[in-house]
C-alpha cells in the first residue's frame, strides 16, 4: 500500500487554491473539447444509419455499433483524463511520482468495465427513447415515414452538439475529480471544495461548501459527497456543475 508520508504537506493559501482551481478548470476544458470531438463523431455516424426507407429507421446492428464506439471513446477519454490529472497532481500538489501508479490503479478500479458499460447503456437507452418518441408521435399523427426519418435525423444532428457536449463535460469532470481525490487521499493531503460559479445553475449546497477544507480527504463533505462530480452522486448534483476540488 502506498505510504502517505511521501508527500510533503504544504498549506495552501486561498490565493494559491484559486490559482490551482483555475488551472484545473483550464486542463479539464481542454480534455472536454477532445472528448467532445470524439463523441460528436459517434453521434454523427449514428445519424448516417437512419434509413427513410425502413420501418425500423436504425437497425439493431447500428445500435450495437453505436454502443461499442461510445464505450471505446468514453474509455479513451477516461484514460487520457486519468493520465493528465495524475501529472497535474505531481506538478501542482507536489504529490510523489512514486504514488502515481497506485493512484491510477485505484482510480481505474472505480471505472470498471461494469461501470463503463452502464454509462454506455444509459446514453444508448436515452437516445433510443428520444427517437422512439418521435416515431410514436409521427405515426399517431399520420406523418409519412420519410418525414419521420427527417425529424429523427435533425434530432440526432442536434445531439452531435448538445448531447455529446453534456456527456463530455460530465464524464471528464467525474474522472478528473475522482483521480484528484484519490491522489489527495494517498498523499495524505487535505481537500478543499472550490465553487466556480455557473450563474443560474448554482446549487445552494455547493455554494455553502465554497472554500470548505477537510483535513482527512477520505471523509465526505457535509452534503454527503466525497468531492464535486462524485462518481456515486445523484445526476442532479453533476450536470453543469463547475466546482473544483483542490
Amino acid at each position: 500500500m502506498a505510504k502517505k508520508q511521501k508527500t510533503k504537506k504544504i498549506k495552501l493559501t486561498n490565493s494559491q487554491k484559486k490559482i490551482i482551481a483555475k488551472r484545473q478548470l483550464k486542463m479539464r476544458n481542454r480534455l472536454i473539447l477532445r472528448q467532445f470531438g470524439r463523441l460528436r463523431t459517434v453521434f454523427k455516424q449514428l445519424r448516417g444509419e437512419i434509413d427513410p426507407d425502413e420501418q425500423l429507421f436504425i437497425s439493431e446492428l447500428a445500435w450495437e455499433t453505436f454502443s461499442t464506439q461510445l464505450y471505446n471513446q468514453l474509455k479513451k477519454g477516461m484514460l487520457e483524463t486519468v493520465n493528465e490529472t495524475t501529472s497535474f497532481l505531481v506538478t501542482h500538489r507536489n504529490v510523489s511520482k512514486e504514488l502515481i501508479p497506485a493512484i491510477k490503479n485505484d482510480t481505474l478500479k472505480k471505472f470498471s468495465e461494469k461501470v463503463m458499460a452502464q454509462k454506455v447503456t444509459n446514453v444508448t437507452q436515452t437516445t433510443k427513447n428520444t427517437i422512439n418518441k418521435i416515431i410514436v408521435k409521427g405515426q399517431a399523427s399520420g406523418t409519412n415515414i420519410k418525414e419521420i426519418a427527417k425529424e429523427i435525423t435533425e434530432k440526432v444532428k442536434g445531439m452531435e452538439k448538445t448531447r455529446a457536449m453534456v456527456i463530455a463535460r460530465t464524464e471528464t469532470a467525474t474522472t478528473s475529480t475522482t483521480t484528484y481525490l484519490e491522489g489527495l487521499i494517498k498523499a495524505g493531503l487535505p481537500k478543499t471544495w472550490r465553487h466556480v460559479g455557473g450563474g443560474k445553475t448554482d446549487r445552494p449546497t455547493h455554494l455553502a461548501l465554497d472554500n470548505v477544507t477537510i483535513e482527512d480527504a477520505s471523509e465526505p463533505f457535509s452534503n454527503g459527497m466525497m468531492c464535486p462530480h462524485d462518481l456515486n452522486a445523484d445526476v442532479s448534483e453533476l450536470i453543469r456543475c463547475h466546482c473544483e476540488l483542490v
